[in-house]
């Protein structure tokens, strides 16, 4: 059983930490005396490290792209997981962004490896709820819950069960029209919005007046492409009204 890119680094945490844990870094340099200050994982954590066979308040940290550690429930090789929130083990669930490509058992334990899934990209596809979700204020951003959807080789999206708070950091609601599909990018600490399906090209705004020298005719503003309506070329003029103080049927 193998582990890619190890590196082990000293920890310390406020509390007892079991054998074979994940643990999510919370702070500290890295420094071999000074190690990390680990916490048990919350579910928006930056980074996640192992630790062995040594329980304790301190001890050394392994870190990677494998994690080899206890996990909870029945769990098969290919399964995706994540580091269960308050708690030291791996669960099963749909949005975790390591896979189980192993099952060993260590020191009268039973513990798999978890590789982090780099194929995910760090994405996921949602759908947002209505209304959307709201824009920022300030410095504070919006959010909503959202469904996660899941794709397969085919194409089809499935609509998963699965909830997670998406954080929108523009000063517009985004995800409010159409389908109200996304894509949110985990950065720093949250899913926030990093592209959404917009509104159908064909939507409009309320007509605008345009005022030109000698009357005004409606403009019909677009988002994507101007509909014709009843200001259609023809002969190189634009049919319409006449204007006001204007004369002929259109204008050159």
């Amino acid at each position: 059983m193998s582990q890619k890119n190890l590196v082990h680094k000293r920890f310390q945490c406020s509390e007892k930490v079991p054998a074979f844990s994940v643990v999510a870094i919370s702070a500290g340099t890295g420094d071999y005396r000074m190690g990390f200050t680990v916490t048990k994982p919350t579910g928006n954590d930056n980074a996640y490290a192992a630790t062995g066979k040594s329980a304790g308040t301190s001890g050394l940290l392994t870190m990677g792209e494998d994690l080899i550690v206890r996990y909870d429930g029945t769990v098969a090789v290919g399964d995706r997981c994540r580091p269960k929130p308050s708690d030291w083990v791996m669960e099963k669930s749909s949005v975790g962004g390591y896979v189980c490509i192993g099952l060993h058992e260590k020191d009268s334990l039973q513990v798999g490896v978890f590789r982090k899934d780099q194929e995910r990209g760090g994405l996921r596809l949602f759908i947002a709820p209505s209304g959307g979700i709201p824009g920022r204020a300030g410095d504070t951003m919006g959010s909503a819950t959202c469904t996660l959807v899941e794709t397969d080789s085919n194409g089809q999206l499935t609509t998963t069960a699965t909830t997670f708070t998406v954080y929108n950091w523009a000063r517009f609601n985004a995800c409010k029209n159409g389908d109200r599909y996304g894509v949110a990018g985990w950065i720093n600490a949250a899913w926030l919005v990093v592209s959404e399906d917009c509104a159908d090209e064909g939507s409009t705004q309320q007509p605008q007046s345009m005022t030109f020298s000698g009357g005004s005719f409606p403009e019909l503003v677009t988002f994507g492409k101007i509909t014709p309506m009843s200001m259609l070329a023809s002969g190189g003029k634009v049919a319409g009204t006449t204007p006001t103080g204007g004369t002929g049927s259109g204008f050159e």
